[in-house]
This record gives structure tokens, C-alpha cells and sequence, in this order.
């Protein structure tokens, strides 16, 4: 090996060493390696150390979640709070089919998602069905005729799904035309906005439940009738992994706190 590293000929490693004397000498990309060599071996250690883990099933000490608003406005800090107070977590906020990128790259370890792109690499646990719902001030929209409540909505759109959904909120592509008023990039911002009275909002129940914990009452949302004629809107919750890694704790861990968030199973 030496020899072909200080071989004229040699390709490989032509610039690492040099003749010198009887023996060899290191040139200054040599050096450049023997001061990367430390970080790269550190890397393959917390590799090796990462795959004994996944072969085992323990939790990392970082867990990387990826997901979108449904999930990291207030529900998340919620599963925090009851599930991963002790954990290290790196919340990414990637919607549909960046998620799915995310994890091919291996940017996360787990996806969060109500909107699945297919994708054969990845494996679709899902945990969960919520059926969505208008919600509102009910003493100012209970009376309003559907065609003049003035929705508040996703700005960004979604391609590649496999659901017929216009946008994030999950509204049904079939669905009756609404009138939309407001387009926000924050869910945040459309809870803060019908919470004031000033329209309405798509979602599952389990963010208006989380979110009016955390509200005094004159700003609590309530639910709406659906539009009359149209059929209650359902999804499903899904846990996204890579094929090929192992069902781990921490994916079992989220698919309790889902299920208890959502209140199909208790806190007991």
C-alpha cells in the first residue's frame, strides 16, 4: 500500500507522500488528512455506535423528527412534555414529499405525516384515523351559511400525495368550494386568527384540544357543523421509516403518544 501511495504512477493517493532520502515524506495534503483523520474516526465510531443501537432497538440519545404544522404546533410540545422530556430532540419542519426526501438523505429518523408520498424504500406505520373538523367562534359563525364562513388556509400546496387533498389543512380536492379569506404558512397563526373571531379553520380535533389548554376561555375554538350534503373528512396518522432500519423504541414510544394524544387510548 505504502508503495502505491508514493508511486509516480499511482493515482490513488498521489499527492499524500513523497520521496525523501531513503524514506518518505509528508506533503502538506498529507497533512491536511492527519488533522481530518481525528473528526473521521470519531464519525465512524458514533457510526458503528448508531448501528449497534438500531441492532439492539435502544433509543439514540438525538432523536430527529420530521414533520409538518399539524404536528409541531402544539401537539408536539405536548408529546415532549408527557413522552421525550428527558430526550434530545432536532425537530425539523419539512412538509409532504420533503419529508419523504428527508429521510431518503438521511436527515431524519422518523417522519410524521397525515399527507403519505409513496415511496417503496420507506415504510408507512400507521398509528392512527382522525376524522377533521371545522372549528370556529361558535357565537359568530354557528348561524353563518357555509358559502360565507371565511376560511383561513394553507398557503402551501401539495403534489404527489396519495390522498386528494387541495393543501395541508387536508381539505378534500372534491370537497365544497370554500371562501377562503386568509392563506397563512403558519397553522399558528390561522388558530390565532379564528380564535378572535375572524374565521374558520380546518384541522384534526387534537390541535384545537391542545391548543385551547393553553388559551383563556373567551379565546377557546369551538366545532362546527359541516356543510350540509358533505361526508365527514377522515385520515389516517402515520410514522414513516426507512425500510431499512428496525422498529425501534422511539417509533413505538411516538405511536403511544400519537394514540394518546388523540385520545384512543388513555394516560393510564
Amino acid at each position: 500500500m505504502e508503495q502505491r501511495w508514493i508511486s509516480p504512477s499511482s493515482s490513488t493517493f498521489p499527492d499524500l507522500f513523497v520521496p525523501s532520502g531513503r524514506g518518505i515524506a509528508i506533503t502538506d495534503q498529507g497533512r491536511l488528512l492527519q488533522q481530518r483523520a481525528g473528526r473521521l474516526l470519531n464519525e465512524f465510531e458514533a457510526f458503528v455506535s448508531e448501528c449497534r443501537r438500531g441492532e439492539s432497538g435502544a433509543a439514540s440519545d438525538v432523536l430527529r423528527i420530521g414533520t409538518f404544522e399539524i404536528f409541531s404546533t402544539h401537539v408536539m410540545g405536548w408529546i415532549i412534555e408527557h413522552f421525550l422530556a428527558k430526550r434530545t430532540v432536532l425537530l425539523y419542519e419539512v412538509g409532504p414529499a420533503e419529508l419523504e426526501s428527508a429521510l431518503l438523505k438521511r436527515e431524519i429518523d422518523i417522519g410524521m405525516t397525515s399527507i403519505p408520498v409513496p415511496n417503496e424504500t420507506l415504510e408507512f406505520h400507521k398509528v392512527a384515523t382522525q376524522e377533521l373538523a371545522i372549528f370556529g367562534k361558535s357565537a359568530i359563525f354557528g348561524a353563518t351559511a357555509f358559502a360565507d364562513m371565511p376560511f383561513c388556509v394553507p398557503i402551501s400546496l401539495v403534489s404527489g400525495a396519495a390522498l386528494p387533498v387541495q393543501g395541508l389543512d387536508g381539505w378534500p380536492s372534491n370537497g365544497p368550494r370554500r371562501h377562503i379569506r386568509f392563506q397563512f404558512h403558519m397553522l399558528e397563526t390561522g388558530l390565532n386568527v379564528a380564535s378572535r373571531g375572524q374565521a374558520v379553520l380546518f384541522c384534526p380535533p387534537f390541535v384545537v384540544e391542545r391548543y385551547n389548554e393553553l388559551v383563556r376561555d373567551r379565546f377557546q375554538l369551538e366545532r362546527l357543523p359541516y356543510p350540509k350534503g358533505m361526508k365527514p373528512v377522515k385520515i389516517g396518522i402515520y410514522l414513516v421509516t426507512r425500510r431499512s432500519a428496525q422498529l425501534t423504541r422511539d417509533v413505538k414510544l411516538l405511536r403511544r403518544s400519537i394514540r394518546q394524544c388523540c385520545g384512543i387510548i388513555s394516560g393510564q
